[in-house]
């Protein structure tokens, strides 16, 4: 590992909560030295801004790999030896302008000055907040879909979960697109185990062709299949998504997909879970 290791510099661990590492930061700051201690100040600066983190997660852990299975005896070493991680909750959309026949899709470069993947290309979404929870909307999901993302959930499953995760979604589109969407239905659940998430995609519309760049944003436009700058793209999950979104309008239906992101150097592949439902 060639960049220092934040979460140990703050004694917390790799799926600590932004409470639990500013917790940590405060105890460590206010030990004897800890105020003149620079990289407790630049541990606490990455791991305390959710874009940054994301970013040194994928810098340094990108590498890791993903443990082959075992089985007798050398399985209860194994899991004996291994640390149980809390994959975090991610959405995104895939936002669809469908109204001339061909399709385009919305996405945004980031500005080139931006710390987390300065010119790249990426469809709005981001970690689900507490505050999702929280917020009340015009519309709600269809049971259909609430059904869809509980479907083999993880963790404490429950439709205010499974709601979190789509207004997250919308949120950030908000955010990173000033744009105001209708969500369709799921598309593709990527696990990422190199950074602890579990993504969820889904696929949407514009009511209405009005959008902008966020504030970290360059540019905002749609694009058609042919134009998508594909070797600019930000993350793996938005090559698959894309992928598989044209692949499945060509057979004309659009499934819901599971899998697996596993990279392998600068190389990411997906490994289907399961057939689609």
């Amino acid at each position: 590992m060639d960049k220092p290791d934040y979460y140990a510099i703050l004694g917390v661990a790799k799926d600590a909560s932004p409470e639990e590492i500013r917790t940590a930061f405060e105890q460590a700051q206010a030990a004897p030295g800890g105020d003149e201690n620079s990289a407790l100040a630049e541990a606490y600066d990455v791991l305390s801004d959710p874009q940054r983190r994301i970013f040194y997660d994928q810098q340094v852990y990108v590498t890791a790999t993903v443990p082959r299975r075992r089985s007798g005896p050398e399985a209860g070493a194994s899991a004996a030896a291994s640390k149980a991680i809390r994959p975090r909750d991610a959405a995104t959309l895939i936002i669809v302008d469908a109204a001339s026949g061909t399709p385009r899709i919305l996405m945004g470069r980031r500005r080139d000055d931006v710390v987390f993947m300065p010119g790249k290309y990426v469809f709005p979404g981001g970690r689900v907040d507490r505050e999702d929870r929280l917020v009340s909307s015009a519309d709600d999901l269809a049971p259909g879909e609430i059904a869809r993302l509980m479907h083999d959930m993880k963790g404490a499953a429950s439709e205010a979960r499974a709601r979190a995760i789509a207004l997250a979604a919308v949120r950030e589109t908000w955010e990173e697109a000033c744009s105001r969407v209708e969500v369709d239905e799921l598309f593709a659940v990527f696990n990422l185990p190199q950074i602890n998430q579990v993504y969820m995609m889904f696929r949407a519309h514009l009511p209405v062709l009005e959008f902008a760049p966020g504030v970290e944003s360059l540019e905002c436009k749609l694009y058609y299949e042919h134009e998508i700058p594909w070797a600019e793209l930000a993350f793996p999950t938005i090559t698959h998504t894309l992928k598989r979104f044209f692949q499945d309008r060509a057979q004309g239906r659009f499934g819901l997909h599971f899998g697996d992101i596993v990279r392998d150097g600068h190389h990411a592949e997906f490994v289907p879970r399961r057939p689609r439902p």
